[in-house]
């Protein structure tokens, strides 16, 4: 089962990753019309006229920076300094946050997943009722979490054991070997009750 962020996360993401291509287009236009205006200086210094088209050229480039500049900004947010290499550092930044919040969701998702494992027997099911305490109490220190440890990027790209587990019960057409696969990384990592008890259809998502 694949985890999927928020569309906003993604599609912010998708923004800033635009804007910082088109950033570092414009740092390199920007380099070309320096030299160009280097040309242009050099040529009116020895009483040739400037070129008629680079003016229009050097207009034409404040108008994409002030468009570009003005949607970095909105997407960021606050106050960004008018200088291309500045924007281009609050976008990286802001796309890292994004990326980490797509991964926090991705980990969130796999713990409210254990989280909602019912067992189809009679009784409490210990193993079960074990992780699935510890899952709720990860979830909640995930929230907070300013910066994501290695166990919540281990749950986000699905390979902790509680998302091989949540992947063994909730993919019954996984081919043979990577059914085989998951099966003994979960017997492995959380014991042989819960690996028989997914194998045998016991535990269900909610």
């Amino acid at each position: 089962m694949v985890m999927v962020p928020s569309e906003d996360l993604t599609a912010g993401l998708s923004q800033a990753a635009s804007l910082m291509d088109e950033g570092q287009e414009l740092m390199h236009r920007m380099h070309e019309l320096a030299e160009e205006l280097r040309q242009v200086a050099a040529q009116l210094a020895q009483g040739i006229p400037a070129p008629a088209e680079a003016a229009q050229q050097l207009t034409q480039a404040a108008h994409a920076f002030e468009d570009w500049w003005r949607r970095a900004q909105k997407l960021v947010g606050g106050d960004l300094e008018r200088s291309i290499p500045k924007v281009m550092q609050a976008l990286e930044a802001h796309q890292q946050k994004l990326e980490m919040e797509i991964q926090r969701q991705k980990a969130m998702a796999v713990l409210e997943q254990v989280g909602s494992l019912s067992y189809g027997g009679k009784e409490e099911f210990m193993p079960l009722s074990e992780i699935q305490f510890e899952a709720l109490g990860m979830l909640r220190a995930l929230k907070g979490a300013e910066q994501l440890d290695d166990t919540a990027l281990a749950l986000a790209a699905g390979t902790h054991p509680y998302a091989l587990l949540v992947r063994l019960i909730a993919n019954p057409d996984l081919s043979d070997d990577d059914w085989q696969e998951t099966y003994q990384a979960v017997k492995q990592s959380l014991g042989n009750e819960l690996a028989v008890a997914a194998a045998r259809g016991r535990l269900r998502l909610e």
